[in-house]
């Protein structure tokens, strides 16, 4: 989403300009889900964002919603019911209103933020 070059300093530009919230790139963060036929998969949010009062919660960010994506996040819902999730997704769709309101999660449109990002952040695309 950035347009800048090197990623570490578009990260740091993003969390500068929005003060005492702290997001976490998570690359390494897995959640292991159990399959009934004994193969191990596992889901990787993409942050973590921790808000001034200390609450967490995960943003995953879909360019599109596959059912391979609707099938794990459902998984991980039914594993880890606390973990609090944030869907971002670069259209709106039927199929993500719908998971979103089953899941009873937040779910986001991309193109509906991008006006608020470009002015509140320097360097948003």
């Amino acid at each position: 989403f950035f347009k800048e070059e090197n990623e570490e300093a578009a990260i740091q530009k993003f969390t500068d300009s929005i003060g005492d919230l702290i997001i976490e790139n998570v690359i390494g963060q897995v959640y292991e889900l159990k399959e009934s036929n004994g193969k191990r998969k596992f889901y990787m949010p993409d942050f973590r964002v921790t808000l001034p009062d200390g609450s967490k919660f995960l943003i995953e960010v879909k360019g599109r919603f596959f059912t391979g994506d609707i099938t794990k996040l459902r998984k991980f819902f039914k594993e880890f019911p606390t973990e609090k999730v944030i869907l971002i997704t670069g259209r709106y769709s039927y199929k993500v209103k719908e998971f979103a309101e089953k899941n009873k999660i937040e779910a986001w449109i991309y193109e509906d933020l991008r006006d608020d990002l470009v002015a509140q952040i320097p360097n948003w695309e």
